[in-house]
């Protein structure tokens, strides 16, 4: 019986491999599982928003959930193969994401959103007590093509924007239920073209950045660890689940960030020691 469970396993290896990008400066790396596609096409490497060319040396399929696996950051089980570099923001979802979503959450990230119209607003406050009211200014939203001629809302998270404000760009709006619950706002400028924009509003929860917003708003995350802990706490928090991960001394939180649109430190690992663990989920 060991034999074949050894050969069942090599049946289900798949990998990916890519050309390295520019070193020295920063990358924003996407990896799209999705296991209902063949096993030639099921893994799908983003860099910088964009899939890039890959070859592969396997192409199987069957294996189990990356989260019922212990996930190890920059080493082999802590202990080996010891990668130098900073990370930040690591994000794993329970389903396949769009080509657009990456791009999204890359432009997002980074202010390089193309042009046409652009949606933004403000939220004031982003985190509200039980039955507390938040306001929307939409005025930050701009298109190349022209004026922005119509303003309309999703307030409560539903998908629908039911709240048409027109050519005003504010509106307010009262909560009562604790959660977090994804607005968003649909321009439309007068060539006619639309853009849409979300933010998280925590009610009686902590507040976020944009990035983050964007992250936490797409259908399917089952962990996010931000990376951006206090120094000295040894751990990075999940978000969205509940696997914390542990650091060790090689390991440098409170790092500088490289997402011009997030506030978040990173957390640098030295090459040597450094390494961090997750547990099954």
């Amino acid at each position: 019986m060991a034999p074949r469970r050894a050969r069942l396993r090599r049946s289900a290896r798949n990998n990916a491999y890519f050309a390295r990008p520019s070193a020295g400066q920063w990358h924003y790396y996407a990896f799209v599982i999705d296991t209902t596609a063949p096993g030639a096409t099921e893994i799908t490497p983003y860099v910088d928003g964009q899939p890039v060319a890959y070859t592969k040396t396997a192409s199987g399929t069957g294996a189990g959930n990356f989260a019922n696996s212990t996930l190890y950051g920059f080493s082999r089980a802590a202990s080996t193969l010891f990668g130098a570099g900073s990370m930040q923001d690591l994000a794993i979802y329970n389903q396949p994401l769009s080509t657009a979503t990456v791009l999204n959450h890359y432009q997002i990230g980074t202010n390089t959103a193309p042009n046409g119209p652009s949606a933004a607003f403000a939220a004031t406050p982003t985190s509200v007590a039980d039955g507390g009211t938040a306001s929307f200014d939409g005025s930050a939203s701009n298109s190349t093509n022209g004026s922005i001629t119509d303003y309309s809302w999703d307030l409560d998270g539903s998908g629908n924007f039911a709240t048409d404000t027109g050519t005003t760009p504010t509106v307010t709006h009262t909560y009562t239920s604790p959660g977090a619950v994804k607005v968003s706002l649909r321009v439309t400028d007068s060539a006619g073209k639309t853009a849409t924009t979300s933010h998280t509003i925590y009610v009686g929860a902590s507040t976020s950045t944009p990035y983050a917003q964007a992250v936490l708003a797409a259908s399917g995350l089952g962990h996010y660890w931000r990376m951006g802990d206090a120094a000295g706490s040894g751990a990075f928090s999940d978000v969205t689940g509940n696997a914390t991960a542990t650091t060790n001394a090689g390991v440098t939180l409170g790092q500088p960030g490289a997402l011009t649109n997030d506030s978040t430190t990173s957390s640098s690992f030295d090459g040597v020691s450094g390494a961090a663990s997750a547990p099954r989920k």
